[in-house]
């Protein structure tokens, strides 16, 4: 199966997995491009 990618995500985080635990850290939320 081969998986490929059908969205990206712009946020103000500077980890790749930075979302769940540090939320409260950027005032802004974060863009999805299709």
């Amino acid at each position: 199966m081969e998986l490929r990618k059908i969205a990206h995500i712009k946020t103000g985080f500077t980890q790749k997995f930075g979302i769940p635990r540090q939320s409260g850290l950027v005032d802004e939320v974060g863009q999805i491009f299709l």
